[in-house]
């Protein structure tokens, strides 16, 4: 209601002031709006995109809205200070036409204003029903078209508008209306986060890639068959109730899976990737309409580390009750998910778009014959390589190269109970710094008051005035800060990196053991990656160093401060005297 009433005004106040000036300049007014819309949505993606490499939270999370409001705001004060300097005089006609035509103009102008300021807050991370501008809703049955539009649906007109042109008058190679055919739906499916809102709706494109896709075909009037597995037929709830944006059960439909590998620069600040199924769409065409589609169930990691099994557990989650998400399991640095969509047999699947990012569907699919073998591969964990079933297709991920183990240092070492193993000096697992802070001194790290002062994330550097390694004598509690947050399925593993440590590991080392990368890196012994988050350095000035930063790993020895150097007898090594941190599952 909120929002509609905004509109609404918007569009008064415009009728009002062009009713005023009159037709002519009503009319150039009109077509400067309109070209101006035409070059925000042109440069949309392209400010975007700048803007999500931005180090400012509240510009990353923004990105999508500043996006479009920017080369619009700009734009059409441009084309305005333009047309007004070069057509100095206004054209007359009779009063009668003058308002009338000129409140109109207006009113036409105003509203593709306000269809923009409508869909440039609606990308912003905020609760779903913010200023009640919601036209889709989760429901048990999948995301659908419930209400929740505005009284005069600006920002969806706003998208039809440019949609059309873009295939007309605008064209584009890539129009629109093909990749947004529901504008308004966009925003308010990103806004579907964990938390109503609170987790991350913007990612960058590199932070996810297609692993494989693949395809389980239905029998007419047997959709049932389809929705649903073994772990649905042993709790004994039946069939998955799913229907589509409109709210229709199909009743000729084939099960499309798509596996997703993200990235660190897609976890929220805790180190998880969360996500619900707002904010994956897939698009396809069904008889020459574009239609777009969320995912009615996720596969993935049920638990990092099974410790009666001694692996981990996969399982088959659906997306059958509002507000459920689903996050990534233990510390592992990427995140393989396979989201299974519901569409007609005639549709045509193009493209699949995550927190707005989109990537082409090329090439067919892998096909499961059946759905219970489907289940088994999702219960062995293969659903989610490069291909759970021959024939399957990869469109973006490397191959895959053996581990060279000669090239890495490695430790044997289980967490309490599971082995009988001691960790060497230098290798620890551990939540707490080897030194303790006071609340209130902390500037750089978030800091978790409510629940016992766990650092969240951040960067700082702190003075020798500042660090009490031993404790300080006599601080209460409440005001000390020495631990680090986690989660419930990893522990923290720092590793000692002096020199004089029995553990340690050369900068050239870094380059041979991850291949790819020189980032410093645990491996598990089922292959399992774990870049380091964070690291505590002593620099030579009494300052200490601290970073943690579980949503962003270290990319490489570039993120690492300047660090000391030293020889030792008979070697040609520099070593790296500090201590990084690595979640690693339990």
């Amino acid at each position: 209601m909120i929002i509609s009433i905004a509109g609404i005004a918007i569009i008064a106040l415009g009728a009002f002031i062009w009713l005023n000036r009159g037709f002519f300049s009503a009319l150039l007014n009109l077509v400067c709006t309109v070209i101006a819309g035409a070059i925000a949505f042109s440069l949309w993606e392209p400010t975007s995109f700048m803007l999500l490499d931005s180090g400012q939270t509240f510009i990353r999370d923004s990105a999508w809205g500043l996006g479009l409001a920017i080369p619009f705001a700009v734009s059409l004060a441009i084309l305005r200070v333009v047309v007004d300097i070069t057509l100095r005089a206004n054209a007359k006609l009779d009063v009668a036409t003058d308002y009338v035509a000129g409140g109109v103009l207006g009113a036409m102008a105003a509203a593709i204003v306000a269809g923009f300021v409508v869909n440039s807050i609606g990308y912003m991370r905020l609760e779903p029903s913010f200023l009640d501008a919601q036209p889709i809703r989760q429901t048990p049955s999948g995301i659908a078209r419930e209400g929740g539009s505005l009284f005069f649906p600006i920002d969806r007109w706003v998208g039809e508008f440019y949609g059309y042109t873009a295939q007309t008058t605008f064209h584009s190679d890539t129009p629109l209306g093909r990749y947004y055919p529901r504008l308004d739906e966009v925003p308010a499916s990103l806004r579907m986060t964990d938390g109503d809102g609170a987790a991350r709706n913007t990612m960058r494109l590199e932070d996810y890639s297609i692993v494989n896709r693949y395809i389980v075909e239905g029998v007419d009037g047997k959709t049932a068959d389809l929705l649903t597995d073994k772990w649905r037929t042993k709790a004994g709830s039946g069939a998955q109730k799913a229907k589509d944006l409109d709210g229709n059960t199909l009743a000729s439909a084939n099960l499309y899976g798509v596996t997703l590998k993200f990235a660190p620069g897609s976890y929220e600040a805790f180190g998880q990737f969360v996500t619900g199924n707002g904010p994956i769409r897939m698009l396809a065409e069904v008889d020459g309409k574009v239609e777009a589609y969320h995912p009615i169930a996720v596969c993935t990691k049920a638990e990092a580390m099974n410790e009666i099994k001694k692996k981990a557990i996969y399982g088959r989650f659906a997306f059958d009750t509002n507000g459920f998400s689903v996050a990534s399991k233990g510390g592992d640095t990427d995140c393989t998910m396979s989201f299974e969509f519901l569409l007609p047999k005639n549709a045509k699947p193009y493209c699949i778009t995550v927190r707005n990012q989109r990537r082409d569907l090329v090439g067919e699919p892998a096909k499961f014959p059946s759905i219970s073998s489907r289940d088994s591969s999702v219960e062995s964990g293969k659903i989610l390589t490069k291909a759970p079933v021959s024939g399957a297709t990869d469109t973006d991920q490397p191959p895959v190269t053996d581990l060279d183990k000669k090239k890495m240092i490695t430790v044997k070492y289980a967490p309490p109970g599971l082995a009988p193993t001691t960790p060497p000096p230098g290798f620890a697992v551990n939540d707490r710094m080897p030194f303790v802070l006071m609340e209130g001194s902390t500037d750089g790290l978030a800091v978790d008051k409510d629940n016992g002062n766990l650092i969240i994330e951040g960067e700082g550097k702190f003075d020798s005035l500042e660090v009490a390694k031993t404790g300080r004598a006599g601080l209460a509690k409440s005001l000390r800060v020495e631990r680090f947050q986690t989660t419930d399925d990893v522990m923290l593993v720092q590793v000692d990196m002096n020199k004089d440590m029995q553990i340690n590991m050369t900068l050239a080392a870094f380059q041979e053991a991850n291949q790819d990368t020189d980032a410093p890196a645990l491996i598990d012994k089922t292959g399992a990656r774990y870049q380091a988050i964070g690291f505590i350095y002593e620099e030579t000035k009494g300052l200490t160093s601290v970073r943690y930063t579980p949503g962003r790993p270290i990319a490489g020895i570039k993120e690492l401060p300047s660090i000391s150097t030293s020889r030792r007898v008979g070697e040609k090594t520099v070593v790296a005297e500090y201590a990084p941190a690595y979640p690693v599952h339990k």
